[in-house]
């Protein structure tokens, strides 16, 4: 029997699976993956004020890999992996949807660490965080309804439904 935590893939006949690391462009949103991937961009560092008055900090990065690229989120002291060129591993991230779009967040159940490997070139043209999200009421039977995503950009690939966990996604042409 295998199971998954923080990324990792534990086997309960003794030891510990080293992690899978998937592709960028693989990812589906609500779903957690790992990656390795390379900072292209730091667009803002902040110090927020939580209502505990501690200061909390902040940064929202552009990270790819040769697949693509996307939005990344780090808080606290994530924060110092926020280095234009540096190469990271994420483990157990969460792509969630925030304003209509993917955005990468390393949770209480993810875990960021340097990578020795080098990642040499980005795909800046295929970007996850642009592709548009609208919750979108569907009937599921007679009385019940249930909520889906509704892709609603350009960007969006070729495939006219995927499965997501129950949720479905429809390409909006």
């Amino acid at each position: 029997i295998n199971a998954e935590y923080m990324g990792i893939y534990i086997n309960m006949k003794g030891g510990l699976k080293k992690p899978v690391f998937i592709k960028l462009s693989d990812i589906e949103p609500m779903k957690h993956g790992n990656f390795r991937v390379k900072v292209v961009s730091v667009e803002s560092k902040v110090k927020i004020k939580r209502v505990d008055a501690e200061a909390l900090d902040m940064a929202t990065c552009v990270i790819g890999d040769a697949s693509g690229c996307g939005k990344l989120l780090l808080k606290g002291n994530n924060v110092e992996f926020a280095k234009v060129g540096e190469c990271i591993n994420l483990r157990n991230v969460m792509a969630r949807i925030v304003n209509e779009r993917i955005r990468f967040e390393v949770d209480q159940w993810g875990k960021i660490d340097k990578c020795a490997e080098a990642i040499p070139e980005v795909n800046m043209k295929n970007n996850v965080s642009e592709v548009e999200y609208e919750a979108v009421q569907a009937k599921q039977s007679q009385n019940q309804t249930k909520f889906c995503l509704l892709y609603t950009s350009d960007a969006a690939d070729d495939t006219p439904c995927v499965d997501l966990g129950g949720r479905r996604i429809i390409k909006k042409k």
